[in-house]
């Protein structure tokens, strides 16, 4: 069946693989209460890749780093604006990477403005990022933020995500805002297990060396323990959207009281000037971590549109795999897509997108817009085993509130907001009482 086969077969010898333009699925179609009651074929001619590049950066040893967009698309023939956008530069030995996805009416408007703003930011304040890297970087986001004000822009109900990784010669520097992520692919001893896959489209490559995938950044959802009292103590309101049985569906989001706005599924973005007032901000996460030149081989900047499919260990595993294939390509936006005429950005994409299949199979939804970047570190040692002690990271647990204590947070902000209520009449007739 179009996509599905082609790769199906390709995928047999595990030596190369390959994407077709033309697509057909069989989508399932439910009747009230969701059982499937038949099977509608549905076919549709996939979007191309735009901004797709590779570049090498000359620092003791070369890294090599590219990107890719697929555009999103509706396979029912409506038309969908893409709004992820991405950057990278090298300057002073520093190599600086941004990828944003935008949401909302103008979404794609904010995205390309951070893109932009971060490309020249960067550009223009080197000797920052070398001196106080953290402060630079959370200062770079807050007046993107803040400078978005000043453009014509309706960014009140549309904003981006913004996910930056700051790389010398012997650290990683990250910062976020967002729902897009970064993972570094590291040489390990240890093995990892997967959860069952759920999607028919999942396929598992094998590769000859063991890589541990490592957050970089953490995903900043409104239902996580900070997040979600910060913006309850706003005046947010973090819950999910109910169906017309009465069943939630979906992710967390924030809405403003009695209101179906924002709805906004994250906690910090640029733009969302409607979420800023109910708790949203600007500040982005910050992390660092120490380089090891001999193990640590990839790191991938992506949005959603990767990590909803995908495994980070997937993801990671995957550029093991098909990521020297495409060494010598000539790179193109031409079909079918193989590593001949790919950059490896672009197959962790077109990968994505194949898996996305599952999705509109089993929900008929929309594929998002896919955009990642690949910073190749492999090239700056040479190792099939780990030489360095596992990384003394703390855990990045998922900090989703479970429902008791979650019944806890809403009970002492309850009583928070009553005691300040009381304060506030006591105060009243403190005064009135000093009149009379």
């Amino acid at each position: 069946m179009g996509n599905c086969m082609a790769q199906k077969s390709a995928l047999s010898s595990q030596e190369d693989i390959e994407y077709l333009q033309e697509i057909t699925v069989e989508v399932a179609e439910r009747n009230s209460s969701g059982k499937v009651v038949r099977h509608n074929k549905l076919q549709f001619i996939a979007t191309r890749p735009i901004n797709q590049k590779t570049d090498i950066f000359l620092q003791e040893r070369p890294i090599k780093v590219s990107g890719c967009i697929l555009p999103g698309l509706n396979p029912h023939g409506d038309e969908k604006k893409c709004q992820d956008n991405y950057t990278y530069a090298f300057l002073n030995g520093l190599i600086f990477c941004g990828l944003f996805d935008g949401h909302g009416p103008v979404g794609e408007q904010v995205s390309a403005f951070g893109t932009k703003f971060c490309q020249k930011y960067f550009l223009q304040n080197t000797h920052m990022f070398e001196e106080k890297p953290k402060e630079t970087l959370i200062h770079m986001l807050e007046l993107c933020d803040k400078e978005l004000h000043h453009e014509e822009i309706d960014y009140e109900l549309s904003g981006s995500t913004a996910v930056i990784v700051l790389l010398s010669n012997n650290s990683i520097h990250t910062a976020s805002l967002g729902d897009s992520r970064a993972v570094l692919g590291t040489i390990s001893d240890m093995s990892f297990a997967l959860p069952a896959p759920q999607n028919k489209y999942h396929r598992h490559f094998t590769v000859g060396r063991v890589l541990k995938p490592i957050p970089l950044t953490i995903d900043q959802k409104p239902n996580h323990e900070e997040e979600y009292v910060r913006i309850r103590s706003a005046g947010g309101i973090v819950e999910k959207i109910a169906d017309v049985m009465g069943n939630t569906i979906g992710p967390y989001r924030v809405w403003k009281p009695k209101c179906d706005l924002p709805g906004l599924a994250m906690s910090r973005s640029i733009g969302d000037g409607v979420g800023k007032t109910i708790g949203v901000i600007s500040t982005p996460v910050y992390h660092y971590f120490t380089l090891y030149a001999e193990n640590d081989q990839y790191i991938v900047l992506a949005s959603d549109g990767v990590w909803d499919v995908m495994e980070n260990a997937e993801v990671i595993t995957f550029i093991e795999k098909f990521k020297e294939k495409c060494e010598s390509s000539i790179i193109s936006d031409e079909y079918p897509a193989r590593t001949i005429n790919s950059s490896i950005a672009r197959l962790v994409c077109e990968e994505a997108r194949y898996r996305w299949l599952g999705l509109i199979e089993a929900e008929d939804v929309n594929i998002d817009d896919i955009s990642c970047i690949v910073i190749d570190l492999s090239r700056r040692g040479i190792s099939t085993e780990s030489t360095k002690p596992e990384r003394n990271v703390k855990a990045f647990q998922s900090l989703a509130l479970g429902k008791n204590y979650q019944e806890h947070l809403e009970n002492y902000i309850k009583s928070k907001e009553e005691q300040e209520d009381f304060s506030r009449e006591k105060t009243e007739e403190d005064k009135n009482e000093e009149k009379n």
